[in-house]
């Protein structure tokens, strides 16, 4: 009977684990004190895809084309020492859940910014901004498709 209750829960934690998704980060901390969060659905992406161009504040950059195929942002902030460590935490077991690669790092007195994305072949599905510094964390997660021609083209065209 040990053996199967211990089996039990070793599938369960391995169930959850794999459920981690910033969606869920998001549903679990949007409602605890002292945070602030923000959350667009698909349907407010579809309808901003509908606009013609979306241009950056020089009008050289359209991101229609990448806006149209989002699928979700979820944006978490927050100095509440608890929820700092609890967040963080949950965070690190997304990273660790094997589907995001670290993409930037940025480290600057205190403050640690990394980038992380999950890529189904050459396009990205997901990225996550992780922004931790002593007194305060922030969270970002952004889902959908991101195709990676796209996103060079946004690039190219920003840094010039």
């Amino acid at each position: 009977m040990k053996k199967i209750i211990a089996f039990a829960a070793i599938v369960l934690m391995s169930l959850s684990a794999f459920a981690q998704s910033g969606k869920s980060i998001y549903t679990r901390y949007s409602d605890e004190k002292g945070v602030e969060a923000v959350y667009i659905s698909p349907n407010m992406f579809k309808l901003i895809g509908k606009i013609p161009d979306v241009n950056t504040g020089n009008g050289d950059v359209n991101l229609a084309p990448i806006i149209r195929n989002l699928s979700g942002f979820y944006l978490l902030s927050t100095s509440s020492p608890r929820v700092i460590s609890d967040l963080s935490q949950d965070v690190q077991k997304l990273i660790k859940a094997g589907k995001y690669e670290l993409m930037m790092e940025a480290k600057d007195d205190g403050e640690t910014v990394r980038i992380y994305t999950e890529n189904k072949g050459d396009d990205i599905v997901s990225l996550v901004f992780f922004s931790s510094e002593p007194d305060e964390v922030s969270f970002i997660c952004v889902d959908g498709l991101i195709k990676q021609e796209e996103l060079n083209i946004l690039i190219d065209k920003s840094t010039r």
